[in-house]
């Protein structure tokens, strides 16, 4: 899960496997994840079955369909923090 002052949150993976990697800079820095978002990898995985999970609907393709995606779960983050309070 991924943890902030105001906010918990559980992280999806599109992909299944282990996790082999972990960035420590990130751990012990997290706010470089909003300076740097292309070098601040979270985990490195060993995926299980990759070319049945690049074949899901979970991996996200075409910029509308991210688009919808985001609007989708912000929306649904909303709802728990309504929910919540």
């Amino acid at each position: 899960s991924f943890e902030s002052a105001k906010f918990v949150s559980r992280f999806y993976s599109p992909i299944s496997g282990e996790i082999v990697g972990i960035n420590e800079d990130v751990v012990n820095d997290p706010i470089r994840i909003n300076k740097e978002p292309y070098s601040s990898w979270i985990v490195e995985i060993k995926p299980a079955t990759l070319e049945n999970d690049l074949r899901s609907e979970d991996i996200l393709e075409g910029e509308e369909t991210i688009r919808v995606w985001i609007s989708e779960d912000l929306r649904r983050l909303d709802d728990n923090d309504t929910k919540q309070s």
